[in-house]
C-alpha cells in the first residue's frame, strides 16, 4: 500500500457547485490543521478547480489531465456534480484498490456524499462520513463490510501499519466475515482462531490466546500456510496460496499489533 497524499482536488461544474466547493475547501483545510496541530499546513493542500465557464475562477485545465496528475501523485478527488462525469474521467487511470487515491462525488445541492473509489485504503468512506456531517448530508456508503458492520481486512491493515502483500486475499477474508464465519490468523509460528462480532473482536478471544500461547505453539511444519486466512509475518514475500499476507511495519505487542489496539479492530 502506498501512502495517500494529503492534497485534495475539488472539481465543480456550476456556480452553485463552486460555492459548495469553496465551503468544503475551508472545512477540509481546517480539519487538516486540527489533525496536524504540531506543524503548519499548506493552504494549497486543498485545490478548487472550477469548470464553470461563467465563473471568474474558471480553470482551463482538462479533466483528464487533472485526473492523471491526481492518480500519479495519489491526490484525492472530490467531484461536485454527476457521478457519471467522475466515472468517465477517472476510468483510464484506475490501477487497483491498494494504489488508487480516494474519489468522492457530491451532488451540487450537497445532499448526498458518495465515495466511489478507495473506500478503505484511500479513506474515502471516512472522508465521506465527515463531509456528510459538515454538510448535514447523507453519506452513501456501499462497501459491503461497512454496511454489514463486519471486520474489514484492508482497514485493519491500514490502521495497524501492516503492508498488504496480495490484494486478492482481501476478498477471501471479506467473504468469510460477511458469512459470519471464523477467520484464522497466523502470526509467525502461532495459529489463533478469532470470532468476529461486527467490527470488534471478542476481548476474551485475545486474552485466552495470550494465556494459552505456550500451549498453542505450533511449528511452521505442522500448520500449513493455506489453513490460515490471514498470515502476519515479516518474512512472507508473496501470497500464492490464498491467504491474506500482511507484513508488519512495526513489531510491538501481540503478533506485531500495537498493545493499545489489542482486543479491538476499531
Amino acid at each position: 500500500m502506498e501512502e495517500t497524499s494529503k492534497y485534495i482536488n475539488i472539481i465543480s461544474f456550476t456556480e452553485k457547485g463552486e460555492a459548495l466547493a469553496n465551503r468544503l475547501s475551508i472545512y477540509l483545510f481546517q480539519s487538516q490543521q486540527k489533525d496536524q496541530a504540531d506543524c503548519e499546513c499548506d493552504r494549497d493542500l486543498i485545490k478548487c478547480i472550477s469548470k464553470c465557464r461563467a465563473s471568474k475562477s474558471y480553470s482551463a485545465i482538462r479533466l483528464s489531465e487533472c485526473a492523471k496528475e491526481s492518480f500519479e501523485k495519489k491526490q484525492g478527488m472530490i467531484f461536485i456534480g454527476a457521478a457519471g462525469i467522475a466515472v468517465r474521467t477517472i476510468a483510464p487511470f484506475l490501477k487497483d484498490k491498494l494504489h488508487d487515491p480516494f474519489v468522492i462525488v457530491i451532488d451540487e445541492n450537497g445532499d448526498y456524499v458518495i465515495p466511489i473509489l478507495s473506500g478503505h485504503v484511500g479513506r474515502a468512506n471516512e472522508y465521506a462520513r465527515k463531509i456528510a456531517v459538515f454538510l448535514n448530508a447523507q453519506a452513501v456508503i456501499t462497501t459491503a463490510t461497512d454496511v454489514s458492520h463486519c471486520f474489514a481486512a484492508d482497514l485493519f491493515a491500514q490502521k495497524n501499519n501492516y503492508v498488504i502483500q496480495n490484494k486478492e486475499g482481501i476478498a477471501r477474508v471479506s467473504a468469510k466475515t460477511l458469512a459470519h464465519q471464523n477467520v484464522t490468523v497466523r502470526c509467525e509460528n502461532m495459529l489463533v482462531t478469532l470470532s468476529f462480532e461486527g467490527t470488534v473482536i471478542k476481548e476474551e478471544s485475545i486474552e485466552q490466546s495470550e494465556k494459552e500461547s505456550e500451549k498453542k505453539q505450533i511449528s511452521d511444519q505442522s500448520v500449513p500456510e493455506k489453513e490460515a486466512d490471514i498470515i502476519i509475518s515479516p518474512f512472507i514475500q508473496d501470497g500464492k496460496k490464498g491467504s491474506l499476507w500482511l507484513v508488519p511495519a512495526l513489531h510491538r505487542g501481540w503478533c506485531g499489533l500495537p498493545k493499545k489496539k489489542r482486543g479491538s479492530f476499531n
